[in-house]
């Protein structure tokens, strides 16, 4: 690696850590959310075991009445400075999959132990940004890739039916795990993360290497908030670009653009306006950040713009949703849960029709561990948006129903002035 690379990996994980420092100031211990309240799904505690360096992580699963066949698994990671009931009920993951008849498992990060800060994390962040943790084998990845091992085989899931997602913190992860183990999770849902590599690999190329013979193209649901504070809009879109680039290498060897770097299709939907006005949810309080919808006193949903990425025989590689206007908040949020904005669209519901429409096409012959080494060193390409435009796209623009709510054509003109919030570059 040259001395310029190094600088430049090393300055990069610099800032990681600054701003992790600065994000665990910002953003308070969330408060525990009610979870025995109404039709909350009962969550069983379990804990993993030690495995290599990581120690023992407790995880929890929502299972469904009466399970659906064949049978499905959503494996879904918090953030920083939350917990796995926290996030089952905030995003209402845990309700919305059961109510489907799926099963959810929420692994949770360990707290630092006493003085012993070389397992866990003191904000309970996956650890995403350390070269340990960005690889198959050991780490992190490893043991939540146990626990979801022993519980396709315990739970009788169907292999082609074992899906990731995860917020912030946990939508880097997500986006490890989709990389590291393309055998194991036939699709990932990111929301507000960034490109492997800690925000680094936007060529896809290193995400590619780390797939290693398990290469192949993972349908990615990549989403985030124009306005978020913590992992802005630039950040946002390195995880886009990186899921397009290792996709167009990963389905067929070749970066030879089998995966278009624009949309086959987009579709922009307004917001739905409140029918009294004044009357939204800021979202003060329980470690939330401002919302701005509910502070312009809407009700219904931001507007957003849906993006949609397919290979020249229709298949799913990437689908896009940008919120306008939204905060580092899950929209649609429950508000018992932190970091929520009640605000639609339907996210949760989108990513659970995005999963069920992209099983793994073929089953691996195993998902026994493949050695492959150390993480691939960090690439060296700009982490910038991406140019070009967009003329090869058929653009569908409002006039119909929200596909993440079902509700009424919305109104032009009800969310004017929600993307200009003010954009920083810290990292929760």
């Amino acid at each position: 690696m040259t001395r310029r690379r190094r600088f430049a990996r090393a300055a990069r994980l610099a800032a990681v850590a600054a701003a992790l420092a600065a994000a665990a100031v910002l953003l308070v211990a969330p408060s525990s959310a009610a979870s025995g309240a109404g039709a909350d799904p009962v969550l069983e505690k379990r804990t993993q075991p030690p495995l290599g360096a990581v120690g023992p992580r407790d995880y929890y699963i929502a299972r469904p009445a009466t399970p659906v066949e064949p049978r499905r698994l959503v494996v879904f990671l918090h953030g920083c400075n939350q917990t796995a009931p926290d996030v089952a009920v905030g995003t209402r993951i845990a309700a919305a999959a059961t109510a489907r008849g799926w099963f959810v498992v929420l692994p949770e990060q360990r707290p630092y132990q006493g003085a012993d800060f070389s397992d866990g994390n003191g904000s309970r962040c996956w650890n995403w940004f350390l070269p340990q943790h960005q690889a198959r084998t050991g780490g992190e990845p490893a043991t939540l890739a146990a626990i979801t091992r022993n519980l396709v085989t315990e739970l009788s899931i169907d292999p082609r039916r074992v899906y990731a997602a995860g917020i912030s913190a946990g939508a880097d992860m997500t986006t490890v795990l989709g990389v590291t183990h393309p055998d194991l999770f036939a699709a990932v849902a990111p929301y507000s993360g960034c490109a492997y590599l800690t925000c680094g690999d936007v060529t896809g190329v290193a995400a590619h290497r780390a797939m290693g013979e398990h290469a192949r193209l993972v349908p990615a649901f990549v989403s985030q908030g124009s306005a978020d504070m913590v992992n802005n809009a630039a950040m946002g879109d390195t995880a886009l670009r990186q899921w397009l680039a290792v996709n167009d290498l990963a389905d067929d060897g070749r970066a030879n653009g089998s995966v278009p770097p624009t949309p086959t299709a987009t579709a922009t939907f307004e917001a739905q306006p409140s029918a009294a006005p004044g009357a939204g949810d800021p979202c003060i309080g329980n470690s939330r950040l401002p919302c701005a919808g509910g502070a312009a006193g809407a009700s219904g949903s931001y507007p957003y713009t849906v993006s949609k990425y397919e290979t020249a025989d229709g298949a799913a590689a990437v689908e896009h949703w940008l919120i306008h206007g939204l905060n580092h908040a899950y929209p649609g949020g429950d508000t018992r849960g932190t970091f929520v904005d009640p605000l639609g669209p339907d996210l949760t519901n989108a990513i659970l029709d995005f999963f069920d429409r992209n099983p793994m096409p073929v089953r691996p012959a195993s998902t026994a561990e493949v050695p492959t080494g150390q993480p691939p060193a960090s690439p060296s390409g700009s982490s910038g948006r991406p140019s070009g435009g967009s003329s090869s796209a058929t653009t569908t623009t409002v006039g119909r129903e929200h596909p993440a709510t079902g509700a009424s054509p919305p109104v032009a003109a009800a969310a004017a002035g929600l993307g200009a919030a003010l954009v920083l570059r810290r990292r929760r």
